[in-house]
């Protein structure tokens, strides 16, 4: 019996003993967690020393819908996603305004995402251009006119569909 001790205590602290990484916490697949479509439901528009605009989506007026919007974010990696933008343009508001809907729908390939504490941002060639929470996806941009050097800062916001 005595003989048998040993090996029962050294099997105990060899079947006891963690095994290397065992402790790490896993890596949520970002990319898994933020892919689906997204509802875009506010967009905010300005000039700079301008008042904002804003604007709930989609854009209704005498209840027909004149403007609409969707984000579809699709995996690619565990850190990497395409996100692809669809426009809903009433005839009328084209018409008006003279915007080629095939214009404004656009594909951002190998979007990087980056931890941020509370979220994710996203990362297009180096540079933020989008933030994710809560199922909320934001982007934040500044265009500069090149010919008479106003700026537009535009803020779009979308929700994740169940």
């Amino acid at each position: 019996m005595k003989s048998i001790l040993p090996f029962l205590l050294l099997f105990a602290l060899l079947t006891g003993c963690s095994k290397s990484g065992d402790n790490a916490t896993p890596q949520p697949d970002r990319a898994r967690r933020m892919s689906g479509v997204y509802v875009l439901n506010y967009i905010s528009i300005q000039q700079v020393g301008q008042p904002a605009m804003s604007i709930p989506l989609p854009l209704v007026m005498n209840g027909k819908e004149l403007f609409s919007a969707t984000l579809n974010i699709a995996r690619k990696t565990e850190s990497t996603v395409d996100v692809t933008i669809a426009l809903k343009i009433d005839q009328s508001l084209i018409d008006q305004t003279g915007i080629d809907p095939k214009e404004l729908v656009n594909t951002v390939q190998q979007m990087e995402i980056k931890d941020n504490g509370s979220g994710y941002d996203l990362y297009n060639q180096g540079q933020k251009v989008a933030r994710y929470d809560n199922d909320t996806f934001t982007t934040q941009t500044e265009v500069k006119d090149p010919q008479t050097g106003a700026v537009v800062k535009t803020e779009v916001r979308g929700v994740k569909q169940p």
